[in-house]
């Protein structure tokens, strides 16, 4: 009888040990895309590469992205994107024979908003070709596979195909202003989801123009990934 009770006992204690703590790491992303622009265009023109080189909330709807194509038939696929439905403004920054530099406006995708949700922040650029995206991710590793299970609901098929760990430098830290203005920005749930209020309303509260706001939490969020230091792990 004490021997039964003792093995319950163990099992039990087992049953329930302690979750191991999240941990930061960047893992490197490839995913096959949903019916995007960034889908549409790169499987329409499969030889060219595509990099997303900046990406910023307009509202909950639309961003804005910086992007650079690299193709002989640069100016071909920049037709093709001015005609996309997604598209709302695209406008040509700088072209040579093979590479086209541009801005653009455009609905926000879904997966977008589930990224912010899992916390995970990515590490520009992000490489498309042919239907494909490949980029690094950084945010807790447990949230990963939360991002994999979910994104199919959304069509967009990620796999991991590398992790790294990642660590922060002492130096190179946020700005005193912008560390406010991101504290700020946290305490009114600008980063939940759904939002808990929007740029225009926060940036009424700290006094501030919109776009200035909207500009410096895109520096804060850069600076956060670009302070991390990433070596594969052995």
């Amino acid at each position: 009888m004490m021997g039964g009770r003792s093995s319950r006992s163990d099992a039990a204690r087992s049953s329930i040990a302690p979750r191991r703590p999240s941990r930061i790491v960047a893992c490197r992303l490839r995913a096959k895309l949903p019916d995007i622009w960034a889908r549409r265009l790169s499987t329409k023109h499969p030889d060219a590469v595509i990099e997303l080189l900046s990406r910023m909330d307009l509202d909950e709807r639309r961003c804005v992205a910086e992007i650079r194509i690299h193709s002989p038939e640069a100016k071909t696929i920049l037709k093709d994107l001015r005609a996309d439905s997604d598209m709302s403004e695209v406008e040509l920054l700088g072209e040579s024979a093979r590479v086209a530099d541009v801005r653009m406006i455009y609905k926000t995708p879904p997966y977008v908003h589930l990224f912010r949700r899992l916390a995970l922040m990515w590490r520009f650029p992000v490489e498309i070709k042919n239907g494909i995206g490949t980029w690094i991710v950084v945010g807790p590793d447990k949230n990963l596979d939360k991002l994999i299970d979910a994104g199919k609901a959304q069509s967009f098929f990620a796999e991991i195909e590398a992790i790294y760990p990642a660590r922060v430098r002492e130096k190179g830290r946020l700005t005193h202003r912008q560390a406010y203005l991101f504290r700020r920005a946290v305490a009114a749930g600008y980063f939940e989801v759904p939002r808990h209020i929007t740029l225009t309303n926060l940036a009424m509260q700290l006094k501030m123009a919109p776009s200035s706001l909207s500009e410096i939490l895109a520096v804060v969020e850069k600076k956060l990934l670009l302070d991390l230091r990433t070596v594969p792990e052995s």
